[in-house]
């Protein structure tokens, strides 16, 4: 018998222990000397650039600019390079667009075609000694210098701050941005474990997704998305039916009387035997009835014939009379010719004095019939009991008839009340994969992570620090000066071989937080690269202004 595990690892169809690029990390790294500074920049058909270019960066560069010129631009296409130019990213009417990255370590060019087929990209790249990189090898040279991943220090520090409401959602937020960066790894046995510690019923809903479309070769965050991107598409549909389930138990009433406990089965027998009896009775009470009718309709009978019948006894002899003497007649009509018309005449008469006799003896007949019928009639009436109550018969007809009517609809209601407590329960039980995969596993990936920080940990749902070794404090709880500071060193911890840092939308800093950056790179050897809101830009040292798509000012302080 296959075990729960067994079926969920089948189902997560994860080949454990993928083998990676036959050429190591190292040898890829022999190429790069130390943290990759960027010289120079070009952009070309990006979004609303046209053409921009900045040939000198200093270790504090600021990208100032009104909205919507192109600032946050720069900062994707220094990112493209490490990533890859997406179609969307290429300006309107435009075929082509390239990037050009000049590193102290590397030299970039990334170029997205529009060919016949379809968007085509080229990636070309050299090494700090000026060597050629295999196209195969690119990426992976690429990866030594950034890790590629989507993380901005200021913007992330940030989350920690702000007022009470909407707090929750910007602190995971804050922890899902810290470990969508770090290089952290989930297994299927990990998941298999995670979700086992949520009982069978989870495990078995967890079964029944649909996980065809999710890639197992990402990063731990990644791959918590997608599961959770799964579980909430489940879990809408099942908290749909369950809502659907939960009205339909609101239109079903209730039982108006306490059914019994017996099923509709015996219920329907039990009214099927009252209703039979209930007719059997009704039909005896009619035939009762009747029977009391007929009775007295032939007494009245009796009574007028014993006016009219005469004797039997008499009424043989005078028939046995009449009709010898007809006989006789008859003999002397056929024997005396002579004496026809005498006899014919008495044989008239006598012809008529037995139709009299015949009708006599049809009354007697029909007397003794009444009288049988009568006798009959009142030994079936004695041998009946008294009238059956046909009201008590009804009454207990009704009560079975309405006995099945509440059982039936008690079992209505209890069916739709069990699937709508099923219908809850299995969307419960999504819920709580989502959970799982939205905040409980990124959760203990953090809280098992080896964070890039020293003092940096996960408590309970907020980042916790202890930059001076005197007990960590909250995140939210520390001055915006060291808060860029963590951020920062965060970031150089995730790219140890990276100078450049992106910081988008840094107008929220203030003066004494550009000399805490200033500060910071120097110590670190980095670069800082920010955007800046600003309508009243000017060009300078350090600073590049973005109008129209083009960059105005590319000297650096240094």
């Amino acid at each position: 018998m296959v075990s729960r595990q067994d079926k969920v690892l089948n189902l997560l169809g994860v080949v454990e222990n993928n083998e990676s690029d036959v050429r190591s990390v190292e040898t890829l790294e022999a190429g790069v000397r130390g943290r990759a500074r960027i010289l120079e920049l070009s952009v070309e058909n990006v979004r609303k650039i046209a053409l921009a270019r900045i040939d000198e960066f200093g270790e504090v560069h600021q990208i100032r600019g009104d909205e919507n010129q192109g600032k946050t631009t720069i900062l994707d296409a220094i990112a493209a390079v490490f990533t890859g130019i997406r179609p969307e990213m290429v300006s309107r009417d435009a075929d082509r667009a390239a990037i050009r990255l000049k590193l102290s370590e590397a030299d970039i060019t990334r170029v997205l075609s529009k060919q016949d087929e379809g968007w085509k990209e080229t990636v070309l790249a050299t090494d700090a000694a000026g060597k050629t990189i295999k196209a195969k090898d690119v990426q992976s040279f690429l990866r030594t210098i950034c890790n590629g991943r989507s993380f901005d220090p200021l913007q992330w520090v940030l989350l920690a701050s702000g007022p009470r409401k909407g707090e929750a959602v910007r602190l995971r937020e804050q922890r899902d941005q810290l470990l969508m960066a770090l290089p952290v790894t989930l297994t299927a046995d990990e998941i298999v474990e995670a979700v086992k510690a949520l009982g069978d019923e989870v495990v078995d809903a967890f079964l029944t997704l649909n996980l065809d479309d999710i890639e197992y070769d990402q990063a731990a965050y990644s791959l918590c998305e997608a599961f959770t991107r799964v579980c909430r598409d489940r879990y809408t549909v099942e908290n749909a039916m369950a809502a659907d389930a939960e009205n339909r138990l609101e239109l079903v009433p209730a039982p108006s009387r306490i059914a019994p406990k017996d099923t509709v089965e015996v219920l329907k027998q039990r009214e099927t035997a009252a209703t039979r009896e209930y007719h059997a009775g009704h039909a005896r009470s009619q035939g009762y009835t009747a029977s009391m009718e007929r009775a007295e309709t032939l007494r009245g009978k009796i009574e007028e014939l014993e006016k009219t019948a005469p004797e039997r006894s008499a009424l043989e002899r005078t028939t046995k009379a009449h009709n010898e003497k007809y006989e006789g007649a008859k003999f002397q009509i056929e024997a005396l010719e002579k004496q026809l018309k005498a006899q014919r005449d008495i044989l008239d008469q006598e012809r008529t004095a037995l139709g009299k006799c015949a009708e006599l003896k049809r009354t007697l007949e029909a007397l003794e019939a009444s009288r049988a019928d009568l006798k009959e009639i009142e030994d079936a009436i004695a041998a009946e009991s008294a009238p059956v109550d046909l009201s008590l018969l009804k009454r207990a007809m009704d009560e079975a008839s309405a006995d099945v009517e509440a059982r039936r609809a008690q079992d209505a209601y209890e069916d739709a009340a069990r699937t709508a407590v099923t219908a809850r329960a299995s969307a419960e039980q999504f819920t709580q994969l989502k959970k799982l995969f939205e905040d409980t596993l990124p959760k203990r990936l953090l809280v098992d992570a080896r964070l890039p920080v020293p003092g940096l940990a996960m408590d309970g749902d907020r980042l916790v620090v202890d930059w001076d070794g005197e007990g960590a404090v909250p995140l939210s709880e520390v001055g915006t000066s060291r808060k860029i500071r963590i951020g920062i060193v965060v970031w150089a911890a995730l790219n140890p071989r990276c100078a450049f840092v992106p910081i988008d939308r840094a107008e929220s800093i203030g003066r004494q937080g550009w000399v805490e950056l200033a500060e910071i790179a120097h110590e670190m050897g980095l670069q800082i690269i920010a955007t800046v809101v600003d309508a009243e830009a000017v060009p300078g040292p350090g600073v590049t202004v973005m109008r129209g798509g083009a960059a105005v000012g590319t000297t650096s302080t240094r």
